[in-house]
């Protein structure tokens, strides 16, 4: 029988080796930053392995439920839930990192805080035109 968790979970560390790699070969790492991104990916390792054993353990028991049982086609639904929602967040991640939003991600914290700054400057430019009596 496939050891399914298994196997995802070697998925999931080989991912992560080929990103931390690639950052240990990139013209733009530092030491630190290859550090920092060899941590992160130790972290990421960990909780994706136990969000997918346990994603793999529910579908399991999902799946064992319709086939021992005849009453257990209400498993059905749950089942294609788990798939369809898995496939949908797995999209929107690969159409977002296609896109670059993960590039600079302290950008609009910085947008936020300029457009805050402008408007208390425009603000106080308007009380010193129209002082109120």
């Amino acid at each position: 029988m496939l050891n399914l968790p298994g196997l995802l979970i070697a998925i999931v560390v080989v991912a992560f080796t080929a990103s931390a790699i690639w950052a240990i070969v990139s013209k733009r790492s530092t030491p630190q930053s290859i550090a920092r991104k060899v941590v992160l990916d130790v972290i990421a390792i960990v909780v994706v392995g136990f969000c997918a054993y346990g994603f793999y353990s529910k579908f399991a028991e999902l799946i064992a439920v319709y086939k021992n049982r005849s009453e257990g086609a209400f498993a059905i639904t749950p089942i294609l839930n788990y798939i369809l929602a898995s496939v949908g967040f797995l999209f929107m991640l690969v159409w977002a990192a296609c896109r670059g939003m993960f590039h600079d991600i302290e950008a609009p914290k910085r947008t936020l805080l300029d457009n805050e700054e402008m408007l208390d400057r425009l603000e106080r430019a308007r009380s010193h035109q129209h002082p109120s009596h």
